[in-house]
């Protein structure tokens, strides 16, 4: 074999193994570019902050008594876990000084009540379906919020004027919450729905409706908010 065949035969040897080699460079380059858009598309950033109206207990003993007292003085009586604490929860509240104003209550009769900051603003997207998902489930919690809200307001109106017909607000979360139902048949939504739903019902077709069974729902839809994983 003569120098120019063996030449020629190296050249494209060489030519094979830098056409490898930048091929193989331009995947990990892709691949690494893709994780930093994956990881700047993560978590959905929707801010929250609720004002609760309860105490942290230590025991199922403590817990009891305290949701037994808040429920006989017209308040939710819902355990929640919200960040690693047990929460004995007496209302859920938007608004600081409405909250200061209903933990006075309570504790003007001595019963221990405090108002806790609650809030979140990240929701971690923890799987592809979930980053799949994320403007569902961002609409999702953006629904879940407005029916916090309206529960509030429902809440407000009965304490305020005990009679009051709050049952069209009522059925404003629970239409909400079912229209919901179609586009989360099989997801991390889908469970929590159906307990909202059937509290919810329970509450629009009562004969008679509570405030105390309000916040119990209301409670109910911040824990969903607070405690969700988004898988």
């Amino acid at each position: 074999m003569d120098l120019k065949v063996k030449y020629g035969m190296r050249v494209n040897i060489l030519r094979k193994i830098i056409t490898r080699a930048t091929a193989a460079a331009l995947a990990v380059f892709i691949f690494a570019l893709s994780l930093i858009f994956v990881g700047c598309s993560s978590y959905i950033r929707y801010p929250v902050r609720f004002f609760i109206v309860g105490k942290e207990t230590e025991n199922s003993y403590q817990s009891e008594q305290l949701t037994q007292n808040y429920i006989l003085y017209g308040g939710a009586g819902y355990l929640l876990n919200c960040q690693d604490k047990n929460l004995a929860v007496a209302a859920c509240y938007l608004n600081k000084g409405e909250a200061l104003d209903f933990a006075a209550l309570y504790n003007s009769i001595g019963v221990e009540a405090d108002v806790i900051t609650a809030e979140r603003v990240h929701f971690p997207l923890t799987t592809y379906y979930s980053q799949n998902n994320s403007r569902l489930f961002e609409k999702n919690i953006s629904n879940l919020y407005l029916a916090a809200r309206q529960l509030v307001s429902c809440s407000a109106a009965l304490q305020s004027s005990f009679g009051a017909d709050v049952r069209g607000g009522l059925k404003e979360v629970y239409s909400l919450l079912t229209e919901m139902v179609s586009e989360n048949a099989a997801n991390c939504f889908t469970s929590p729905l159906s307990r909202l739903i059937s509290l919810c019902g329970d509450l629009c077709f009562s004969a008679v409706v509570l405030p105390r069974e309000i916040k119990y729902v209301q409670a109910a839809v911040v824990d969903v908010i607070l405690n969700i994983t988004l898988c």
